[in-house]
């Protein structure tokens, strides 16, 4: 179920997506220090407001004409869905019945009027449709479960991770029909990402790049002994919460594609990259199950890379030794995927 209350907040506060600042790890820890403490007063004064505005905001009726047959019959749905939610709020076991009847009733003008037609009213339709979609997974009313939560999708909702741990949901992602759904919005988000990569590798710009430093296992690690192979140079620490969270698309890159002609390079900046560092990296490694090279950087490589200003920072090199692409910040797997499909493909 989806309550009022959006993690994203959470999310977006806490983890950064878009990068962290390029300022040495040793400044960035201290200035972390002074930063988490007043993102965290923020933040809970943030959520505090949040949820004031949430609970009260239950009682503000989005503004539309209900006057008229189809009016009526959403300003309905959605006082259903209000009372659902602020049941679910405050019972830990709250009443479904509620969302199912906002589902009938949404449902039911879906397939007389079309969904274009509710387009134009200013209701949270993907919240509804997913809500009783959940209702009716728990009922075992699969179909309805299934055409509610295509809505939903239809309507903007796009929390997939959540989708997949909803307990709600479980008897929903149980069935055939959900299952070949999801293989349709895997096959989508794939055509997406092409299409990103390609518009990404068109407008990027090239650049001088080498590579000649030793990882923290003392091999070499040199881009001339890579040459013929597509090759992504990740720049980032492991003090950096979206450097973190990208490892593991890196590590399926390299496990997907390794063998075809592919291979993930991590330089590493931690402190004053000491030995003590190194040691940290090293252990990372081992917890991670990092199953690439990763050095400790130096000045001069991370100088080659124009305008460096965060981490991480990611270089796509193509078969030629070509820098054909430099992104900041997390990025999925399925546009990482894509870019490197579309360096090999070439």
């Amino acid at each position: 179920m989806l309550r009022s209350i959006c993690a994203g907040l959470l999310f977006a506060m806490v983890f950064g997506i878009t990068g962290c600042s390029s300022e040495t790890p040793e400044e960035a820890r201290d200035r972390q220090v002074k930063e988490s403490v007043q993102e965290l007063e923020a933040l809970f004064g943030q959520l505090a407001e949040e949820l004031e505005g949430e609970l009260g905001g239950l009682d503000n009726k989005p503004e539309f004409d209900d006057s008229t047959a189809i009016g009526s019959a959403i300003r309905k749905a959605d006082d259903l869905h209000t009372q659902g939610l602020r049941e679910a709020n405050f019972s830990q076991n709250p009443n479904y019945d509620n969302f199912s009847e906002a589902g009938d009733i949404l449902l039911g003008l879906a397939d007389t009027h079309g969904t274009a037609e509710l387009e134009s009213y200013p209701v949270k339709f993907s919240m509804i449709f997913y809500n009783a979609a959940c209702a009716y997974s728990l009922n075992s009313d699969i179909s309805k479960s299934l055409q509610a939560y295509k809505l939903s999708v239809e309507f903007g909702y796009d929390d997939f991770a959540h989708a997949a741990q909803d307990d709600d949901l479980i008897n929903l992602r149980g069935s055939d029909a959900y299952k070949e759904y999801e293989m349709e919005l895997a096959s989508l988000a794939v055509d997406e990402a092409k299409n990103w990569a390609a518009n990404e590798l068109n407008s990027g710009e090239s650049f001088d790049f080498d590579l000649n430093l030793t990882a923290v296992d003392n091999q070499p690690v040199r881009l001339a002994d890579h040459k013929g192979k597509v090759v992504i140079v990740d720049f980032w620490g492991t003090w950096c919460p979206p450097c973190r969270a990208e490892i593991p698309s890196f590590i399926r890159l390299q496990e997907s594609y390794g063998k075809a002609g592919f291979q993930m390079i991590g330089v590493n900046y931690e402190g004053d990259n000491t030995e003590a560092d190194a040691d940290k990296v090293r252990n990372y490694i081992e917890s991670e199950g990092i199953n690439y090279p990763c050095a400790m950087g130096d000045d001069v490589t991370q100088e080659q890379v124009p305008n460096f200003n965060a981490y991480p920072t990611t270089v796509f090199i193509d078969k030629t030794g070509n820098v054909r692409l430099k992104l900041v910040g997390l990025h999925s797997y399925e546009r990482l995927a894509a870019i490197v499909e579309t360096l090999m493909a070439e």
